[in-house]
């Protein structure tokens, strides 16, 4: 993000097909108040530029790294896990990104190449500080969006969708 807002240029036209707003915000000089006005405008461009059913709709969340093929991909986690038919899941156990250094070792014991990594993450290339998530809950559209788009995710992985404060 940094290297966009350093160059926005570098990072507009199809480098910039998730539309995120470079021009707009600063992680480092924007107020937490234009932060999360910022996040609200995005989500409903996303929104309205890939739809669910819309071909594209996972740039939604995250690029495709080949997975588009597939008719299940799609904005959520949860199509990175399924089978085909996007009924079941081929993992038998998710760890939580917030939750990887307490669990380094499960992950040690079911991959083999992780035997000699440390048991605690480390902490490297710490992005900028951000407004806490539960104030970008307070908007009423973005929510809507949140639960069409990511309700499967709030269900398999156990989150609250509009969080408790």
């Amino acid at each position: 993000l940094e290297r966009c807002e350093d160059d926005p240029e570098e990072c507009e036209g199809d480098a910039n097909d998730r539309l995120i707003p470079f021009k707009k915000i600063s992680t480092e000089k924007s107020t937490d108040e234009e932060k999360i006005a910022a996040f609200h405008e995005w989500m409903e461009v996303l929104y309205q530029t890939y739809p669910p059913g819309n071909r594209n709709q996972y740039l939604f969340g995250s690029k495709g790294h080949g997975n588009e093929e597939y008719l299940t991909f799609n904005a959520t986690q949860t199509s990175w896990l399924v089978d085909q038919s996007g009924q079941n899941m081929v993992v038998d156990s998710v760890i939580k990104l917030e939750n990887l250094s307490t669990h380094m070792s499960l992950l040690k014991d079911k991959i083999p190449c992780l035997q000699k990594a440390p048991e605690k993450m480390i902490e490297k290339n710490k992005t900028s500080k951000y407004p806490h998530y539960t104030l970008f809950a307070k908007n009423e559209r973005t929510n809507e969006i949140m639960k069409e788009i990511y309700g499967i995710d709030y269900e398999n992985f156990g989150y609250e969708l509009i969080p408790k404060e």
